[in-house]
């Protein structure tokens, strides 16, 4: 495909898989997302080579200016997919079934901050826009040829350039935020004083205390091959205890991780002599951690506070040592999550459907969708008052409410905002 309208002189052209491409120029379009980075996406490919991948490349005067990292979502599929956003536990019911936003052409990755959509970050505003638009067109028309869906996830609230291009052909809705934590403080003792709330300070140091005291030690493996049956156990019990059938990883996978990525594969196991409680897995790209699962074998950790220490202490030490930014985890326990100072980031997903009768539906489903996420954001935010929560938890929600104020002034051409703080659908 080639621009012929825009005059940039750049083209789009499909491959299948993204050792096709150079790791050093894909690398630089996805910037600091880990969920992005060449090494991660061969780590998915070789995990699941039954999945058929198309990644979009946009290349001008030889150079790659732009991309897109898709996969075709069936009803087959083992990874987490857009029905398991969009349906939550209704997703192996019979209702789940008949609502199904698959067959997909899916671009991006669930709980990543920013899409899945790559534009060459020292392209200037206009040429952004006419990369972004080429790039959409090009997914479109490949979605058109297959018969199935188009869906973009975790389109962030600053990638207005793809949002306005998605917004006049794409049905939309708010999706439950990732949360980041800012990592400002030279020592993990500095970021536990300068937590507003004495109650939360004081609730740290317990947990802390009572994992130790029981004989907790957590530690990064560097060659995980020795453990990686008790992992895969214990990650194939945390999903199935979630819904699942089984894990979407197998057991090499861990030792594909290191063998792909190196030290920004990121492996932790908390043990209490020679047994494992728990497992984390993190990527690391230009600064940002983020979290990917973290799972505990709870019969065998028993109230020793292995869940906080893994996902919450462990990391944000680390990351501080290691001179780290940016701590990212995915979605839920929202007030633990703000209590200790994270910032939800607000992310959306756009959906195209394959026809008409399937819109009408989407469209509807999204309207429920927005309403009941919207309760459940205010319920969250009706906790501060009652608990006294700290300034900084009050300050997370404002900024949710201003956040999804502009968002709803941004649909005033045509488009109108459905559900309170939380949800944004588009209406005709």
């Amino acid at each position: 495909m080639t621009d012929a309208r825009g005059g940039t002189g750049a083209k789009v052209r499909t491959v299948a898989s993204v050792t096709q491409v150079d790791g050093a120029d894909w690398d630089r379009l996805a910037a600091s997302n880990p969920l992005l980075s060449h090494g991660w996406l061969q780590v998915a490919e070789e995990e699941r080579p039954e999945e058929i991948r198309v990644y979009f490349l946009l290349e001008t005067g030889g150079t790659l200016a732009g991309a897109a990292a898709c996969r075709l979502e069936t009803a087959a599929g083992r990874s987490e997919s857009v029905d398991d956003l969009l349906l939550g536990r209704l997703r192996p019911t019979a209702l789940g079934r008949l609502l199904s936003f698959r067959p997909s052409l899916v671009c991006g990755f669930p709980w990543s901050v920013g899409s899945g959509l790559l534009i060459d970050p020292d392209a200037e505003a206009p040429r952004r826009r006419q990369f972004t638009r080429l790039l959409v067109e090009a997914i479109t028309r490949e979605s058109s040829v297959r018969g199935c869906a188009t869906a973009f996830l975790s389109v962030a609230e600053g990638e207005s350039w793809l949002s306005d291009v998605l917004a006049s052909r794409y049905e939309f809705v708010r999706h439950a935020p990732v949360y980041n934590l800012d990592l400002r403080w030279p020592s993990f003792e500095a970021y536990q004083r300068g937590l507003p709330s004495h109650n939360i300070r004081k609730n740290i140091s317990q947990q802390l205390n009572r994992s130790c005291k029981l004989g907790v030690e957590i530690r990064e493996l560097e060659d995980p091959r020795s453990l990686e049956e008790r992992l895969h156990e214990i990650v194939d019990r945390h999903f199935r205890r979630f819904g699942w059938s089984a894990s979407p990883y197998g057991p090499g996978w861990f030792r594909t991780l290191k063998a792909r990525l190196g030290p920004d594969a990121v492996i932790a196991v908390a043990m209490r002599g020679e047994t494992v409680l728990g497992v984390t897995v993190a990527l690391r790209k230009e600064k940002t951690f983020q979290s990917v699962i973290t799972c505990v074998d709870h019969e065998a950790s028993g109230n020793d506070m292995t869940h906080f220490n893994l996902a919450y202490y462990w990391p944000v030490r680390e990351c501080i040592a290691r001179g780290d930014r940016n701590y990212v985890v995915g979605p839920g326990q929202a007030v633990v999550r703000l209590r200790r100072g994270y910032r939800p980031l607000e992310n959306y997903i756009y959906y195209r459907p394959a026809n008409r009768p399937r819109g009408i539906v989407c469209r509807l489903w999204f309207c429920l969708l927005s309403y009941r996420m919207g309760r459940k954001r205010r319920s969250v935010e009706a906790i501060g008052p009652r608990r006294r929560l700290d300034h900084g938890f009050a300050a997370c929600c404002a900024t949710s409410r201003i956040a999804s104020s502009c968002r709803d002034s941004r649909a005033s051409s045509g488009l109108t905002g459905v559900g309170v703080a939380s949800g944004c659908v588009r209406i005709k």
